[in-house]
């Protein structure tokens, strides 16, 4: 039989089996198509529905970190997204600010005894919130970046400088951060590491701040914890008192009361 008849032969019987086979099977079995075709239209709807739930919840989630920054305890408030929210990349961002909160928190030593917490203690909550991050996105150079540079920063406040040249190093040479920004600045890390090393701690200069302040001047622990939540830290550098001790207080200048010009002393006629 030749290749043009058997496929005639094939088009006959799909034409008796639409004309006659499938009334006949539609009328056995209607019913059952219908219940199938329903309830593949009711699952397609129940999943969009939960898609746009998820989406909804997600964003609610950023909503609820965005706000969390101006609390006056973030930390906690992370802590609970974290626990509450099963999405990674709001996680990284909670831990990513949780680390950032504590090495800074690490520059007020005010703000440390109101929240009853130690500088190592600081530090290490600091190190434990971006090792979470960068383990839970393991895959994500951007994140990895983040993390292993707040570690190092961390370490190298401990005074552990030879763990941090490790991770300036895994940075520097790692094959996940071949084409980030982030290797630039490793390197340069790297390169005055000693420099860091051999300078004075300034930490170790700043003494403990009086329970009282003198008139006129500001503390430097007034920065409170709407400030530290929002991460708009001031660069300052502490000026230099006579003797070579770091201040913690900035003077203020209280505006003047004299006139501009004193008025010219009358003499009697």
């Amino acid at each position: 039989m030749k290749a043009q008849e058997r496929h005639e032969l094939k088009q006959n019987d799909l034409a008796s089996w639409l004309q006659y086979g499938l009334p006949m099977f539609l009328k056995q079995n209607g019913s059952y198509v219908v219940l199938i075709l329903a309830i593949a239209l009711l699952a397609y709807q129940v999943y969009h529905w939960y898609q746009r739930k998820q989406e909804a919840l997600h964003q609610t989630a950023w909503v609820e970190l965005q706000q969390a920054q101006m609390a006056e305890n973030p930390p906690a408030r992370w802590q609970g997204i974290i626990d509450t929210y099963d999405y990674p990349d709001l996680k990284v961002q909670a831990y990513l600010g949780m680390g950032t909160f504590y090495s800074r928190l690490t520059l007020f030593p005010e703000q440390m005894t109101i929240m009853k917490i130690t500088r190592a203690e600081a530090l290490d909550k600091a190190y434990d919130a971006f090792k979470h991050a960068r383990d839970t996105m393991p895959g994500d150079a951007l994140v990895n970046a983040k993390a292993i540079l707040g570690m190092a920063a961390v370490d190298e406040d401990r005074g552990d400088w030879d763990a941090a040249r490790k991770e300036y190093q895994e940075l520097a040479t790692g094959t996940l951060f071949v084409k980030t920004p982030f290797v630039d600045f490793a390197q340069d890390r790297l390169a005055t590491l000693d420099q860091r090393r051999d300078a004075p701690r300034l930490a170790a200069m700043i003494p403990t701040p009086p329970a009282s302040q003198p008139a006129g001047m500001v503390p430097a622990g007034e920065l409170g914890p709407q400030l530290l939540g929002g991460m708009n830290f001031p660069n300052f550098t502490a000026p230099s008192l006579p003797g070579g001790t770091a201040a913690t207080t900035l003077p203020v200048e209280a505006p003047s009361t004299a006139p501009a010009t004193a008025p010219a002393a009358s003499h009697p006629g």
